[in-house]
């Protein structure tokens, strides 16, 4: 009898030591909770991530201009400003807005994302499309040529950018590159 009440005891004693499955999973997910609403206080409320998505948009309209000129015989511009940009075309000698197909129409940049451009090693300063200036464009012939050029995406706080280099023989290169 006195070994059974001593198997008993240590037993009891052993549950009370120590903490549940549930407590410890409860635990945990407090925790991921708590990181993850750290994620969001600290960190750059996703312009990294706008910034890769408005790089590899522009990067595809660019390549899908670029095959719509060469199959059409059409010739096409990139048309640049601070704010976003829009691709135009060559319509009896004035170039004009592509209305025919959405996926080219006028696109902003989101904001916080800086857009500068470099053709043919002059780095050139884009106007807003409000002023009167001559608009900057880079061309998309229908030989599959394009005006060399350099367009940088970035966000002034953050040490990464994307660069998007065109070269005169059509090849397109789109790069992450860091500070």
């Amino acid at each position: 009898m006195h070994i059974r009440r001593q198997v008993l005891t240590q037993s009891k004693a052993a549950k009370v030591h120590g903490f549940t499955l549930i407590e410890i999973m409860v635990v945990i997910a407090i925790m991921g909770i708590m990181l993850g609403l750290g994620m969001f206080a600290f960190g750059d409320g996703g312009l990294s991530d706008k910034l890769e998505q408005e790089s590899q948009r522009l990067y595809g309209l660019i390549k899908l201009a670029q095959e719509e000129s060469i199959l059409q015989s059409k010739e096409l511009a990139l048309e640049l400003d601070r704010d976003g940009y829009v691709f135009k075309q060559l319509y009896d000698d004035k170039w004009v807005d592509i209305t025919a197909d959405k996926i080219f129409r006028k696109r902003s940049l989101t904001a916080g994302i800086e857009l500068s451009l470099e053709v043919e090693d002059v780095k050139l300063v884009l106007n807003s499309i409000k002023e009167e200036n001559e608009p900057i464009r880079i061309y998309i012939l229908s030989s599959g040529e394009l005006t060399p050029f350099d367009i940088t995406l970035k966000i002034t706080d953050l040490e990464q950018f994307f660069k998007i280099t065109g070269q005169a023989n059509g090849q397109l290169i789109l790069e992450k590159q860091d500070v």
